[in-house]
């Protein structure tokens, strides 16, 4: 009777999950990184993206996996790509093309730029020392890009927040970008401590945890929903970029 009962779960096991691989991807980026491969929706039709961070290059693919374009992003002189973020085809612009937000950034001196690009290559904006943002919904159904930038990255300068208006719209299934959020961090770059914008609600308990370029987790802090900002000490790490994550926000600073 066992064995019965055995095979009959297994049986029903079997018609219950199925799954089929429909593709594999290879490229290349930061191990930390969330935006080496990923998908978007356009005009209804999910599309994926590559990146690849030797050549700035990325090939974006339609819903059957086929390659529909390969595109190249013409970077200042001593920048290099990091990440690709809000890739769509009506939030910056009303034409069909898709456009990003290209993340760079240049070591010494140190400088981050966010830049949008379009399918084609084309630099659409230059957001020029601005290291992070957030995308807001309002209730009128409008976007709104805020901008952060620190140009000391000591503190002890005045902070700027910048607020733009888009003119584009996002899709039902587009909408699901704002769950992406990318938490602010200052003062970045820091040699001493940094303010992380805290995403939990009151009383909620969690960790941050850091993590190294090469995704080791170097630091974590008990943390709880206050509506105050989160204190990281990050005298004791070494220089260089770190990646910090509560749940799914997250976001990167340097440690001078």
């Amino acid at each position: 009777m066992k064995k019965k009962l055995l095979y009959l779960f297994i049986a029903i096991s079997s018609i219950g999950f199925s799954q089929t691989l429909e593709n594999t991807y290879t490229t290349s980026g930061y191990t930390d990184s969330d935006e080496i491969f990923s998908s978007f929706n356009s005009n209804g039709e999910i599309k994926y993206y590559t990146t690849n961070w030797s050549n700035n290059e990325i090939k974006i693919f339609n819903s059957s996996h086929i390659l529909e374009k390969t595109v190249n992003i013409t970077l200042e002189n001593g920048y290099e790509m990091r990440e690709i973020y809000l890739p769509s085809d009506k939030l910056f612009n009303s034409d069909s093309k898709i456009e990003f937000i290209v993340s760079s950034v240049r070591y010494s001196p140190y400088q981050e730029n966010l830049t949008v690009y379009n399918e084609d290559g084309d630099n659409i904006f230059n957001f020029e020392n601005f290291i992070t943002f957030n995308l807001v919904k309002t209730p009128q159904n409008e976007y709104k890009l805020i901008m952060y930038k620190d140009l000391a990255g000591s503190g002890e300068s005045p902070i700027t927040f910048s607020v733009y208006g888009l003119s584009g719209t996002l899709s039902v299934n587009q909408q699901n970008l704002l769950k992406k959020q990318k938490m602010i961090s200052f003062p970045n770059p820091s040699s001493n401590k940094i303010n992380v914008k805290n995403p939990l609600k009151n009383n909620e308990n969690e960790k941050i945890q850091v993590f190294d370029i090469n995704g080791r987790k170097v630091l974590e802090k008990k943390i709880i929903g206050n509506g105050e900002n989160i204190q990281l000490d990050i005298s004791e790490l070494s220089k260089g970029i770190y990646n910090y994550r509560i749940r799914e926000f997250g976001n990167k600073f340097v440690k001078e």
